[in-house]
């Protein structure tokens, strides 16, 4: 994939989601989500994290997805550090709000480092944290 990567998540050691993120002028987008279904696209791809993150900073679009409307907004809430079993980060804490015309919702905090990605999120109650990375 040029210009861009996939973000593989695994359970029980297979890939079960897979996310293709593709760089551009302003930011990295959101191409398309690969299920085991097969790939959908994102129609336009999503801005998911602009080139310059500030606190404060919010951002939004919109696209079609498996025949619907979806929308993403995002708000930088500042500058946390975060400790995961892959190390200790100092990450942009983003609150992500994703939602769907079917009525769909879902707000998670998300911890970015910028040249690395997301760290960590929360789901609930608990921390998902990134447990291994190689240096490309």
């Amino acid at each position: 994939m040029e210009g861009g990567y996939r973000l593989a998540y695994r359970r029980d050691g297979k890939v079960f989601r897979e996310d293709r993120l593709r760089f551009g002028a302003e930011g990295i987008y959101l191409e398309g989500v690969a299920l085991p279904e097969g790939f959908f696209p994102f129609v336009p791809p999503l801005l998911l994290y602009p080139k310059r993150l500030v606190p404060g900073a919010f951002w939004s679009g919109n696209a079609r997805f498996q025949e619907q409307r979806v929308a993403l907004a995002v708000r930088v809430e500042g500058v946390e550090g975060v400790r995961v079993p892959a190390g200790r980060f100092n990450a942009y804490r983003l609150r992500v709000a994703f939602t769907t015309e079917r009525g769909g919702a879902d707000v998670k905090l998300l911890y970015l480092v910028p040249g690395l990605g997301v760290v960590a999120f929360r789901a609930g109650e608990g921390l998902v944290g990134l447990v291994r990375f190689s240096a490309p």
